[in-house]
C-alpha cells in the first residue's frame, strides 16, 4: 500500500491544478485499485450433477438470503456452475455453499 500512499500524495500535490471532475476521477481510480487489491479473485469450482446442485431459489433458502441476492452475486459465490454451458441454467453446489456459509471455504 506504500504505492497507494505515494499516489495519494502526488494527487494531493497537484489537486489545485485539476478541475473537480479530474480529482474525483483520480480518486475513483485509486478506490478501485484498493478494492481490487483487497478482494480475492473468485476461484473456479468444478462440480458435477452428482454434487447436489441447487437452483437460485434453493441456494437462497440454504443461505438465508433472497433469490435476487443469490442471482446478483452468481459467479462470486462458491460452487457456481452452468452445467449446460454459457447462457444455460445456473446452479450452485450444495456442499460448497454449506462450507462457505459455515466459514470453512
Amino acid at each position: 500500500m506504500t504505492d497507494l500512499a505515494a499516489q495519494l500524495r502526488a494527487l494531493a500535490d497537484r489537486a489545485d491544478t485539476l478541475d473537480p471532475a479530474e480529482v474525483c476521477g483520480a480518486l475513483e481510480a485509486l478506490k478501485l485499485r484498493i478494492w481490487l487489491a483487497a478482494t480475492p479473485a473468485p476461484t473456479e469450482t468444478r462440480v458435477s450433477e452428482s454434487d447436489g446442485l441447487l437452483d437460485a431459489a434453493e441456494a437462497a433458502a440454504l443461505l438465508g438470503r433472497s433469490e435476487s441476492w443469490v442471482r446478483k452475486r452468481g459467479r462470486s459465490l462458491p460452487g457456481f456452475c452452468q452445467p449446460t454451458g454459457h447462457g444455460g441454467r445456473v446452479r450452485w453446489a450444495r456442499a460448497a455453499l454449506l462450507a462457505w456459509r459455515n466459514g470453512g471455504y
